[in-house]
């Protein structure tokens, strides 16, 4: 079971739409995947369900939020497993061969964000050591927790943001998956979040190295598969100008995924409204929909190459 976490460090870059679709093309081709709502704004949770049936059925009960407040210092956590849905609108166009499930968000999350600051804050002596370990690798050791067979994928959409949240699901990942659109603002994010992961990397890679009970398996080792370039506008032969120069600038030695995903809001936005990814809509452009499957054939390939060279 692969885990893949989608980040940037900006938010209006098209995450939550690309985590959507991929989960979506993958689950479609035959592979079970599991999609996990790590951002508050919930857009991830709601692509696939209507408010109205977020707040009476899965709000209450089963969010990510009450995997996280199940956890407790002498105790053990909640297996994740009993918070996942299934969107039965999205599965019923994926057919019985793969099968999508969520883990659904909440709109207070960031309020477990703040008690993983405060859970987490003493590093110093050898106690207070294994204590930052154990609440960063809260959700890698809920991932290790379910069956290898369970999931071919794990999917994670991340905060906008580089807090406890976003770290705890790098730590819990094998790949990362860096979203952007061709602009210069998106450049400057993209080169803070290298700078901050690889701060994350080396600070808790650091304390690992001085907790005796730690082995290897247990550091930060997430690969950064590439830039994937969102919102790009078209022209009669590619790209707009002023952007196909922004996303062939090298990134922090960071590469790029070749294939793009054009700007399209209209049907983006009306597959979202019937609970559907583009990849399942009927409505959908052909263009835009063979676009986003041969973009999500490439993470593949280089998921399965294991580097992104």
């Amino acid at each position: 079971m692969q885990v893949v976490s989608v980040v940037n460090y900006k938010g209006g870059v098209g995450k939550t739409t690309l985590t959507a679709n991929i989960g979506a093309e993958l689950a479609r081709r035959g592979n079970r995947v599991l999609l996990v709502d790590l951002d508050p704004q919930a857009s991830l949770t709601l692509s696939f369900y209507k408010p109205e049936h977020w707040r009476q059925y899965l709000q209450p009960h089963r969010t990510v939020k009450h995997w996280f407040q199940s956890w407790q210092p002498r105790g053990e956590l909640r297996n994740p497993l009993e918070l996942v849905d299934s969107p039965q609108r999205a599965n019923f166009y994926i057919g019985s061969s793969g099968r999508l499930d969520v883990m659904a968000s909440d709109l207070t999350l960031s309020e477990v964000e703040e008690e993983l600051v405060v859970a987490a804050s003493k590093e110093n002596g050898a106690r207070d050591r294994r204590n930052y370990l154990r609440v960063f690798g809260r959700l890698r050791d809920a991932f290790r927790g379910i069956p290898p067979d369970t999931y071919e994928l794990v999917l994670v959409d991340c905060p906008p943001s580089f807090g406890m949240l976003t770290r705890s699901a790098i730590l819990a990942s094998q790949f990362i998956l860096v979203p952007a659109r061709p602009d210069e603002l998106s450049t400057v994010a993209i080169e803070h979040f290298v700078d901050r992961f690889n701060h994350f990397r080396g600070a808790y890679n650091g304390v690992a190295g001085r907790a005796r009970s730690v082995v290897p398996d247990d550091r930060v080792a997430a690969q950064v598969l590439g830039i994937i370039f969102t919102m790009v506008r078209y022209q009669a032969n590619g790209p707009v100008l002023a952007e196909q120069n922004f996303i062939d600038l090298p990134r922090a030695g960071i590469p790029r995924f070749n294939n793009l995903v054009r700007e399209s809001h209209r049907f983006y936005a009306e597959s979202a409204s019937e609970g559907l990814p583009l990849v399942l809509s009927h409505r959908a452009p052909e263009k835009n929909v063979a676009e986003m499957r041969e973009l999500v054939t490439e993470i593949v390939s280089r998921i399965q190459g294991g580097s992104h060279v």
